[in-house]
């Protein structure tokens, strides 16, 4: 998925993020609701995580008519072929319009494309909006957990 820009028919893309510069910085600026603090990390820790050398993880903007909404990263895991997805934030500004339904459904296009087995990501199992859109999308509870979160996947080598 490396040089991913892509735009699908909501005017939603996707743009890999450098070290500095205006995305980064608006990225800096993405808030959610009150209520969804306790499910989410700051932005800013998710940059970090992204910014050590040895880290899997890659920071994505999530754009909407080319100005930024969202953040969500992505990792590649060799065990089992897998795209990962993870910190996924839509600002408040822009929550309830399909835009973050719209990144997964990108990311989960991209992945099958790349010849990934697997697209998981991991959820607050009190986070009742996430697993429902989640769910909604495609993605079956594994049954096990990221610690205290639930792992939820798609599986692209049945859904072909």
């Amino acid at each position: 998925m490396a040089g991913l820009h892509s735009t699908d028919e909501t005017g939603v893309s996707l743009r890999h993020i450098d070290a500095g510069g205006d995305v980064r910085n608006a990225i800096l600026g993405l808030r959610v609701r009150p209520a969804q603090d306790a499910f989410v990390a700051p932005v800013a820790s998710y940059l970090v995580m992204c910014d050590d050398p040895e880290s899997p993880w890659r920071p994505l903007a999530v754009e909407h008519d080319g100005a930024v909404v969202g953040f969500v990263m992505t990792a590649v895991d060799p065990t089992d072929n897998s795209l990962c997805i993870g910190g996924l934030i839509i600002d408040v500004r822009h929550q309830g319009r399909g835009t973050g339904a719209a990144a997964v459904r990108m990311l989960v296009e991209g992945a099958r494309t790349a010849g990934h087995d697997l697209v998981a990501l991991a959820y607050a199992p009190e986070n009742a909006v996430a697993r429902a859109i989640y769910a909604r999308l495609g993605f079956v509870e594994t049954g096990e957990m990221d610690g205290h979160e639930v792992i939820a996947q798609i599986d692209l080598r049945q859904s072909n």
